[in-house]
């Protein structure tokens, strides 16, 4: 009985120690998950603590990541481009490359050009056509564009009110579809729209502008200039006096002579701080007479020390037309047309 009593005890102490070793086991564990977590938040508090300077700013857009083109894509890709070649001389000049790579990015980037019907709706309610507005009229007649400025003189329940504008080489006439083009701030609006009633006070009335867009011709604001300049063809020496109507950064207006719109020129103007020669290629035509034509000047690459002069010359114009806005001269009074 005394060696069962022995044995009783030893298997208790075994059954102690084998509970003792889970006990300790879990303790380690316990303890070991809880030195990982303070070393975790150690090396996060240590990382708060280092400034962190960016290298670049982050592109979104398109080109960062090379565009996943399909071959049917890049193939087509080509064939707009050997098109639009043949189409705009200009282009030839440009590297296949650099053509290449913006239609991929046209490509990838035509959500971008989806309308919103309510954003379209805000700008024509924000920028309409008001009494006093000086407008530009284009009328295709006789198979020629003709323009022609004129003003707004009522808003009626019919349409808008224009004055005719004097030496028209042409007769208006009702039912006749034009091109209606206006500035406000520095937008240049164009709308398309006919001609509704004739009137025998010199008016002419047009519908309303049911939608209205922003100029591609025109993402800059233009200044009246108004001096006489030279154009020079490349292929010629002798250059032909032209009348230099308005400037801004990415083109003008000129009136003058005939020309030939396959062709890059050279437009010198004449400025205060030295002349500027400027390369541009015709963008759009427009006949006023048989011998008399407005042309639309692109600009193409300009040189750095062209592009300073150009700048200082605009922002002298700008604030000259401002402060004669602001400030007439006494004296001086504008002569109303009659």
């Amino acid at each position: 009985m005394e060696g069962n009593i022995i044995e009783m005890i030893s298997q208790s102490f075994r059954e102690v120690n084998r509970v003792g070793s889970l006990i300790s086991f879990f303790l380690g564990f316990l303890i070991s998950g809880l030195f990982f977590v303070w070393l975790r938040s150690l090396l996060k508090s240590h990382r708060k603590t280092v400034i962190e300077i960016p290298i670049a700013k982050k592109i979104h857009s398109p080109l960062v990541v090379k565009p996943k083109i399909e071959p049917a894509q890049y193939e087509a890709i080509q064939d707009i481009i050997t098109d639009f070649k043949k189409i705009e001389k200009t282009a030839q000049a440009v590297p296949a490359y650099i053509l290449e790579r913006y239609s991929e990015f046209f490509l990838h980037s035509m959500k971008r050009l989806q309308l919103n019907r309510k954003n379209q709706q805000e700008i024509q309610n924000t920028y309409p056509l008001l009494v006093g507005y000086h407008a530009e009229c284009e009328i295709f007649k006789n198979e020629k564009l003709f323009l022609f400025e004129t003003e707004v003189r009522e808003r009626t329940p019919e349409g808008i009110v224009l004055q005719y504008a004097p030496n028209l080489q042409f007769v208006i006439e009702k039912g006749d579809e034009i091109i209606v083009a206006y500035t406000v701030d520095r937008f240049h609006f164009r709308g398309k729209t006919r001609v509704v009633q004739l009137r025998s006070d010199d008016m002419f009335v047009i519908a309303p502008l049911k939608k209205i867009y922003l100029s591609a011709e025109r993402r800059y604001e233009r200044l009246p200039i108004g001096v006489v300049s030279l154009l020079r063809d490349i292929r010629q020496k002798d250059p032909v006096q032209v009348l230099l109507m308005d400037l801004s950064w990415e083109g003008c207006r000129i009136r003058g002579p005939k020309l030939d719109k396959k062709t890059v020129y050279y437009l010198t103007i004449p400025l205060e701080n030295g002349n500027v020669q400027l390369e541009c290629v015709i963008s759009r035509e427009i006949l006023r007479t048989e011998n008399d034509w407005v042309y639309s000047l692109a600009f193409l690459y300009l040189p750095y020390e062209v592009r300073e002069k150009l700048m200082h010359f605009l922002k002298e114009k700008a604030l000259e037309i401002k402060l004669a806005t602001m400030h007439p001269v006494p004296g001086i009074t504008e002569k109303k047309p009659q």
